[in-house]
């Protein structure tokens, strides 16, 4: 399969991709507030989910539905674009260069071969850059709105880590799809029941053995409902307390609701568990180290970098110094060259995962091999390193996010309702 139509796939915005020759006449097929979605946007991205989905077999439902729902979509992407210029939210370069080298690494390969691949697909890779740039904005508009309209008091934070440590709570992810049957903002009774008896049919489908992903891209309402309503990896205790009730027994393959809420009536697929349950989960080790750093800068490319601490560390060996005075002479970290490299007591998660990887690998009094970070190379020597039990921490950095995630899933349907009930929608086509 081509890379270009995963990664352009999985992010689900593709207004500007060309897939065909162009067109003399454009027409508009969407107007949402002050902008307006055209006709070859909606047709760019039905050929791009029918060749993804010819790829890798997937049924799809029928032109219009799908139709549908890609419409809905973009009429979201618009006004969280919207929200984020009038808000003059901005993705600086360096951001956006982080990005796409994370979806180039995430397929094993280089920057620069996944714009060569795209280049030679006929994507001009600036048109990439801006569709990134996009998605980008729409997810920090996204969850910015969505974080202001809760809070998490420490009194809160106390109580879960109380629970968490009387009831043991399972470490425990899930990967769901789900399929959201909506509800309008102020529903009458009629309308509760509509909803339901349509969620319980869905279900005998799925039970009878029609296609999950089918149904969800046909019914849900949910923002992921354009990609076979296909959630992802969730821990258990971070999911809403409507799910996590229903959730603590599931097993791979479970059809699970209908759950209402008050963004509709959810059905829930568990495609995959895992357990990360570890008896050693609460122990924490830290790291005294000094290190050598050769800063990145022009007059130094990397062979020299490497070559020059190389040199250093044979020296050392050799007794003709030491590390403390190397790292006096040659070290450009100012904050530490004085005392000779040493930069404290840390835990491994404040590094780089360059130097996080050659840390964890290093016994006391040991001088590791150059390494490279984003910052330039370095020459690490471990001066001491421990373990201790950090239950206590864990467990309220964990009573927070759960309650974060908790609350968060809960609020992002109601925001995105609301945000689409709230704009001036036509829909032409």
């Amino acid at each position: 399969m081509k890379i270009w139509r995963i990664l352009i796939f999985s992010l689900v915005i593709i207004n500007n991709i060309v897939l065909a020759n162009p067109q003399v006449i454009d027409k508009v097929a969407v107007i949402v507030n002050n902008d307006i979605v055209l006709k070859s946007e909606i047709d760019g991205i039905m050929n791009i989910i029918k060749l993804q989905a010819q790829y890798s077999d997937e049924q799809l439902p029928d032109d219009k539905t799908l139709r549908n729902q890609i419409i809905e979509q973009q009429i979201m992407n618009h006004i969280l674009l919207e929200n984020a210029i009038r808000n003059n939210m901005q993705v600086e370069d360096q951001e956006l260069n982080t990005a796409i080298d994370n979806i180039a690494l995430q397929h094993n390969i280089k920057t620069e071969e996944l714009r060569s691949r795209l280049e030679g697909d006929g994507i001009n890779y600036n048109d990439y850059r801006n569709q990134i740039r996009k998605e980008i904005l729409i997810t920090e508009t996204r969850n910015n709105e969505v974080r202001q309209r809760f809070t998490i008091s420490a009194d809160e934070v106390k109580k879960m880590a109380e629970k968490i440590n009387l009831e043991n709570i399972q470490n425990i992810e899930l990967n769901i799809s789900q399929i959201l049957i909506p509800l309008s903002e102020h529903p009458t009774k009629k309308e509760i029941q509509q909803q339901k008896l349509l969620a319980n049919k869905i279900i005998e489908k799925i039970k009878y053995g029609s296609n999950f992903n089918r149904l969800a891209l046909r019914y849900s309402s949910d923002a992921q409902a354009i990609k076979g309503g296909k959630i992802g990896w969730r821990k258990i205790e971070e999911m809403p307390i409507l799910f996590f009730k229903v959730l603590s027994t599931a097993k791979i393959g479970d059809i699970i609701g209908p759950i209402h809420s008050d963004a509709g009536f959810h059905i829930l697929k568990i495609n995959d568990v895992l357990n990360h349950n570890d008896d050693n989960a609460f122990i924490t080790e830290k790291f005294h180290i000094r290190h050598i750093l050769l800063e990145n800068s022009p007059l130094l490319n990397d062979e020299q970098a490497f070559n020059k601490l190389k040199q250093i560390t044979i020296d050392i060996k050799n007794g003709k110094t030491t590390f403390i005075k190397s790292a006096q002479k040659f070290s450009e970290d100012k904050n530490s060259s004085d005392s000779g490299g040493d930069i404290g007591w840390f835990t491994p998660e404040m590094y780089e995962p360059e130097l996080r990887n050659i840390i964890l690998k290093l016994e006391k009094g040991q001088i590791s091999e150059p390494v490279q970070s984003s910052i330039g190379w370095h020459l690490i020597q471990m001066i001491d390193r421990y373990k201790f039990n950090n239950k206590s921490t864990i467990q309220k950095n964990k009573a927070y996010f759960i309650l974060f995630n908790r609350k968060f899933m809960q609020e992002i349907e109601l925001w995105m309702k609301e945000q689409r009930a709230g704009a001036y929608i036509n829909i032409i086509e």
